[in-house]
């Protein structure tokens, strides 16, 4: 059995008062699960940087709250630095 942790994490943080939750999802695969579970919650912003080894998935935003900054794989720091950075300006 699979255990998406984040979004039990966020789910937690729901269920016991914050107002608003934000998930960023930064490693080499597009987080799809844990965008699905956000997306189903208008209150919860998906914030994805995959390194786009998973092709097809992550590539664009969805619905409104759900939104995708994909980077090439092997991406250095100061890349998903600054897929972090626009993210939190947009």
């Amino acid at each position: 059995m699979l255990f998406d942790n984040i979004a039990i994490t966020a789910l937690e943080a729901a269920a016991t008062g914050a107002k608003r939750v934000a998930v960023f999802d930064f490693d080499v695969h597009h987080g799809n699960g844990t965008e699905d579970i956000c997306w189903t919650d208008r209150g919860w912003n998906f914030l994805g940087a995959p390194a786009s080894a998973y092709p097809y998935t992550g590539a664009a935003n969805r619905g409104r709250n759900c939104f995708n900054y994909p980077v090439a794989p092997g991406a250095s720091r100061e890349v998903y630095r600054a897929a972090l950075t626009q993210a939190l300006d947009d």
